[in-house]
């Protein structure tokens, strides 16, 4: 195993533990900004329609390893309900999504990615995520200030769901670099670990101490291909010094 010129690292679960989630907790927040609301929506009706309309699209598209972007449902849900708002669809996503899903940084990611920038390692992200890469990267941002990446990428932005061969292709072309010089670090071992290796790039499987509210981990089988464990950031800077 060669030292990596880069690492990325996925997003939930990996360099973020995401406490919980309550959808309408995050509609208040969202209504607070409403200048026009017609129909004097609730946190409750917005829930309700979103769920309708979302959840027969989740079952077809994000099975298939495909994505839809949040901001279309939030339109079709809004323009429904005649809403109109004071910030920007981007903004309002950023207050509905840390209204209503309190999170923070994994224990030792801040240190773990100062320590790759002194040894000159790029570092950046690659989610499965519905949410926007303005969103994305707002929300790091939030708990990691003075994180390095130099690139954020959503699976929204693209339609693809890690681990399609799309998305890492795309992370070495921003990176002008041959997924050979590259390692991927994530908690999920089919998107990200499965993913990582069929593009070529050293996979880290991070299984950290904390629970996943949205995913068992009976969900996580060990790949009978060669990879990296990790069960704290501090073993991935002790791992890369050695190299």
């Amino acid at each position: 195993m060669k030292r990596p010129e880069m690492i990325l690292f996925d997003y939930g679960h990996t360099l973020v533990h995401e406490i919980s989630f309550d959808p309408k907790v995050g509609y208040a927040a969202v209504l607070e900004h409403a200048v026009k609301n017609p129909d004097n929506a609730t946190p409750d009706d917005l829930d309700a329609l979103y769920k309708a309309w979302r959840t027969p699209m989740n079952d077809v598209v994000v099975g298939a390893e495909y994505e839809m972007p949040a901001l279309q449902y939030d339109k079709t849900v809004y323009d429904a309900l005649g809403l109109e708002f004071d910030v920007t669809p981007e903004e309002l996503e950023v207050i509905y999504w840390n209204a209503g899903c309190p999170y923070e940084a994994m224990d030792g990611v801040g240190e773990m990615l100062q320590d790759l920038k002194a040894m000159g390692i790029r570092t950046g992200v690659i989610s499965n995520l519905s949410f926007s890469e303005y969103a994305l990267r707002a929300r790091i941002y939030g708990v990691i200030p003075d994180a390095p990446f130099e690139f954020f990428m959503a699976s929204s932005t693209y339609g693809y769901r890690k681990p399609h061969e799309s998305l890492f292709r795309i992370a070495c072309r921003k990176a002008n670099l041959t997924p050979d010089k590259m390692f991927y670090c994530g908690d999920n071992t089919r998107a990200d670990v499965f993913g990582a290796h069929q593009s070529g790039m050293t996979p880290v499987w991070y299984q950290p101490p904390v629970e996943c509210f949205y995913r068992p981990k009976s969900l996580d089988v060990a790949p009978d291909f060669d990879f990296v464990s990790i069960h704290h950031w501090s073993e991935l800077t002790q791992l890369v010094r050695s190299l």
